[in-house]
């Protein structure tokens, strides 16, 4: 029997995913229903490597020379981070390098796993712990003088040959794009 419904391609098709799962893939507000922040690591990357491909070129088209909070967790490219010895199970990160300021990252002073957001330590000594340990590590808080500055997401991106050509040629019109990220205090 014929019928007068037009098909849909299967790519043009609704997405299964909820709004909440597009949320977390592209980096956006979660709404009330925070059971997405209870996803255990390995349930957040079968999420990501289902749809990574899609995600990053749209994210291309729209934050050229960036990557989203998921590709820095699972797919960046790894080095030993500075200050860790090599034998913990964490030494292994995506980081972007620094170029100057005063500040110590927790990490680096008191006996806890390093961690990063988007390739910047996170979170950093504070002056309530650099008063409390001040006679156990030689950490420093934030100086708003004198925050610590990272390499750009773009630098990071063209160091480790992550680029597309379009970024490359997008990155080519737009050098402030390779300017020099400053941890902010509220970012801590």
């Amino acid at each position: 029997m014929a019928t007068n419904r037009k098909r849909t391609p299967r790519s043009r098709r609704e997405s299964a995913l909820t709004p909440d799962q597009l949320n977390l893939l592209h980096d956006r507000p979660l709404s009330a229903r925070v059971w997405l922040r209870f996803m255990t690591k390995d349930e957040k990357k079968a999420l990501w490597d289902a749809h990574k491909r899609e995600v990053l070129e749209e994210w291309a088209r729209t934050s050229p020379c960036t990557r989203p909070s998921l590709w820095w967790l699972y797919d960046a490219p790894k080095e030993l981070v500075p200050g860790c010895d090599g034998t913990e199970f964490f030494a292994l990160q995506a980081f972007r390098r620094r170029i100057g300021g005063i500040g110590t990252p927790r990490y680096e002073c008191l006996n806890v796993v390093p961690r990063f957001f988007l390739g910047i330590p996170s979170p950093w000594i504070g002056a309530m712990e650099t008063k409390a340990y001040s006679d156990r590590f030689a950490g420093q808080p934030i100086d708003p003088a004198d925050p610590p500055i990272f390499e750009s997401q773009a630098d990071y991106l063209q160091r480790h040959g992550c680029l597309t050509k379009e970024e490359v040629k997008h990155l080519g019109q737009h050098p402030n794009l390779l300017v020099p990220e400053t941890v902010r205090l509220g970012n801590e």
